[in-house]
C-alpha cells in the first residue's frame, strides 16, 4: 500500500529515502531481543512533526502499521522501548490520529 502526503493526519510528514533509511536503522538499533518488533521488517513512512514519533509499514504485509517512539539513545533499549504508540491498518491510524473538526 502506497500512501501521499495528503493521506496522512495533519503533523504528519511523509519522509524521504535516506530519512526512511536513517528511522529504519535506529528502530533496528533500539528493539530488543524481546520486544514485540523485534525480528518485524518494517519500512518508515512518515514522521510526526510535535514528536519523534515514527511511522513504519510493517514490509510484507498490505495494510498493517505501527506508530512508534523512538529513543534515539542509538543503541539497544529495555523490553519495551521504543514503545509502540499504535498497530493496525491505516484506516485506524487515520482515524487515531485525525483531530475531530
Amino acid at each position: 500500500m502506497t500512501i501521499s502526503q495528503t493521506d496522512l493526519p495533519d503533523d504528519w510528514q511523509i519522509v524521504d529515502a535516506s530519512r526512511a533509511r536513517s528511522l529504519e536503522e535506529e528502530l533496528q538499533r533500539e528493539v530488543s531481543p524481546v520486544h514485540r518488533l523485534n525480528g518485524v521488517p518494517m519500512q518508515a513512512v512518515a514522521v510526526r512533526a510535535s514528536n519523534d514519533d515514527a511511522l513504519f509499514q510493517h514490509a510484507g504485509e498490505a495494510d498493517q502499521w505501527s506508530d512508534v517512539h523512538l529513543t534515539w539513545s542509538g543503541q539497544q533499549e529495555q523490553r519495551d522501548w521504543p514503545s509502540v504508540e499504535f498497530t493496525g491498518t491505516f484506516a485506524e491510524f487515520r482515524e487515531a490520529f485525525t483531530s475531530p473538526v
